[in-house]
């Protein structure tokens, strides 16, 4: 697998914890510029290898565009922010609810709208979105309501962008993730009932993302690629 030479320049929004901090780093360890970007979270290991950290709250349509613009140019978007609220539907309050549609759709939305015209007008472009392992399959979600309709708006959100974009040379793909242990979220006892009985790790996440970030996958669009050990099989 070769991802393209650099320089490229990779905009990862939730790039300081996390999953995406994972794909950050493999970015710079191959030569890539990576700016990162959040409401709050920096990394400083990132930083000091050279990264750039924005502040930006990417549901406010003004500071999403102001990112993407004084980002530019840049050759792909890795949308890995996103809340997380584990609540059932009578628990849940409106106001949580369209929390999660706001920090899971709209950040997305507005992304997607703002950041893909560029990468059209260059030819060649990459983006990821980041979904659940069971939206594909629109199960119910007892403990998740909001979180998980947020997830499935998503995913057809992606699949648009990437119909819209991949006639210039784009690709927009989602990864579908299992239980993925990170310095912040430790694995539950659900991460045992996959196929492969252990929770997953970020730099097998990371894995599946460089693919789709590569020159290989250039045949790969609209897809969701489950990085879930088996969950729900």
């Amino acid at each position: 697998m070769t991802l393209p030479s650099p320089p490229r320049h990779a905009v990862v929004v939730g790039g300081a914890r996390g999953v995406g901090a994972g794909i950050s780093a493999a970015l710079l360890d191959r030569g890539w510029r990576v700016t990162l970007a959040g409401r709050a979270h920096r990394a400083a290991e990132l930083e000091a290898r050279g990264a750039l950290w924005r502040r930006c709250d990417a549901a406010e349509p003004a500071e999403a565009e102001a990112l993407l613009t004084a980002a530019a140019p840049f050759d792909a978007l890795i949308i890995a922010a996103g809340s997380y609220a584990r609540r059932g539907l009578f628990d849940e309050t409106p106001e949580g609810f369209q929390a999660q549609l706001r920090d899971n759709l709209e950040v997305a939305f507005h992304l997607l709208r703002l950041g893909l015209p560029p990468l059209m007008a260059q030819g060649w472009g990459r983006v990821l979105t980041f979904t659940l392992s069971t939206t594909h399959r629109l199960q119910p979600s007892p403990r998740l309501p909001a979180h998980a309709a947020a997830k499935a708006a998503l995913l057809s959100l992606t699949r648009t962008a990437a119909y819209e974009a991949g006639p210039h040379g784009v690709t927009v793909n989602a990864l579908a993730l299992g239980h993925i242990q990170t310095e912040h979220q430790d694995a539950d006892e659900r991460a045992g009932r996959g196929a492969s009985r252990r929770a997953g790790t970020v730099q097998e996440v990371v894995a599946a993302a460089l693919f789709l970030l590569s020159d290989e996958a250039s045949y790969i669009n609209g897809a969701e690629l489950p990085v879930s050990g088996g969950y729900g099989v």
